[in-house]
């Protein structure tokens, strides 16, 4: 009987907890992020390899209990897609050459965004052939080059990192431009930092 009151007591406090976490959030400003869908800018990526990249990021952004906190809130993709192109547009009129890290502060300012996040794929690649010696063994070569690039208003910095994996010998699972894509995804997030800047924007946000 005893384990069983303790149970229902933690049942009450864990309602209790989320009730007031509920309360806070709505005195909360939450962060507006514009995270624009994976940018691709070559023809050898197929859907489902662009789909395993975005799912992977979201797992990075992923803030838990977001839907009571209200910690997060994202803009619309067509809507950030717009104001990028919008900002392009005008930053190209001044007849300079324009990198897409150029368009981040502005399309936030635009957006009204905290934070904004362009990751990018530049290139992904994937063959195999037989190797001419005695064993003719099963050869993999593979290639993906990526880069995000950001604004963070906490900070006024516009950060932007590339990284690129390739792979050629025998053939194995770990040679795969999936699982190169998901090793440049990792190494991209850590460097720019961006669980942190969610993380921590939750840290600023008033009691």
């Amino acid at each position: 009987m005893r384990g069983k009151k303790w149970i229902g007591c933690l049942c009450v406090m864990a309602v209790m907890l989320l009730m007031t976490s509920a309360a806070d959030a709505a005195e909360r400003t939450p962060l507006r992020i514009a995270r624009l869908p994976l940018q691709v800018q070559c023809s050898t990526a197929d859907d489902a390899a662009v789909d395993r990249i975005e799912t992977q990021l979201d797992r990075a952004m992923h803030v838990p209990l977001n839907g009571t906190l209200q910690v997060v809130k994202e803009i619309p993709d067509s809507q950030v897609e717009a104001a990028l192109d919008e900002v392009l547009a005008q930053l190209r009129q001044s007849n300079r050459r324009v990198r897409l890290q150029d368009a981040m502060k502005p399309l936030a300012d635009k957006l009204q965004a905290d934070l904004v996040v362009c990751p990018v794929l530049n290139d992904y690649e994937q063959w195999t052939e037989i190797s001419w010696n005695w064993r003719h063994a099963e050869l993999l070569h593979s290639y993906v080059a990526m880069e995000i690039a950001g604004y963070d208003r906490s900070s006024d910095e516009t950060f932007h990192k590339s990284t690129s994996r390739f792979f050629n010998d025998e053939y194995s699972p770990a040679g795969l431009a999936d699982s190169l894509s998901i090793e440049c995804l990792d190494e991209l997030t850590q460097s720019t930092d961006l669980r942190n800047r969610v993380n921590a924007w939750r840290l600023r946000l008033p009691k």
